[in-house]
């Protein structure tokens, strides 16, 4: 009898062991996220946002690209203004430019036409650059272009053939 209460003794200390480590679990911890950036902060959404990485294939061929601890603020800097090209008609606009400047152009068209986007002045073209495909927004292209002296510069856009609408983004700023 003596072996059936110690049987039942270390039964119960058994059972009361296990009730004391089967506790259930603590409830899970909420960890808030870290804040979304707003819509118009968004530099494909608004040019004149603080920063503006470029995607990889809206550069053009040959532009090296520039650490972000390096880049001076051109982008965020910049006075914008905003116009709309329709093509093939007259897809240019002249922009004055008050002393030495650096022109900063983004277009960007809804289809697959390849325009040329270029910056000219006095009939020189100081650069031309081609649009790069872009998931979602169609084609985009950047330029940026040191302007020497005062004066007007044309940016115009061509493409042979297409009758599609850019958008033009163009921001001045002083030369450095």
């Amino acid at each position: 009898m003596s072996v059936r209460l110690i049987g039942l003794a270390v039964l119960s200390l058994f059972l009361a062991a296990a009730s004391a480590f089967a506790q259930p679990n603590p409830r899970p911890r909420v960890r808030e996220a870290a804040g979304r950036r707003h819509v118009k902060d968004d530099p494909v959404v608004n040019p004149s946002a603080t920063t503006h990485p470029l995607p990889a294939p809206a550069r053009p061929a040959g532009e090296r690209v520039i650490p972000d601890e390096k880049r001076n603020d051109g982008w965020a800097a910049a006075r914008w203004t905003t116009s709309t090209l329709q093509l093939p008609g007259n897809a240019k606009k002249t922009i004055s430019l008050p002393a030495p400047s650096i022109v900063l152009v983004r277009a960007s068209w809804p289809d697959d036409s390849d325009v040329t986007v270029s910056v000219a002045r006095g009939g020189t073209t100081l650069k031309s650059v081609k649009g790069a495909k872009t998931p979602g927004v169609g084609r985009v292209t950047t330029a940026r272009v040191k302007v020497p002296s005062a004066g007007n510069i044309v940016i115009g856009a061509t493409a042979p053939g297409s009758s599609t609408k850019v958008t033009l983004y163009v921001g001045v700023t002083a030369a450095q």
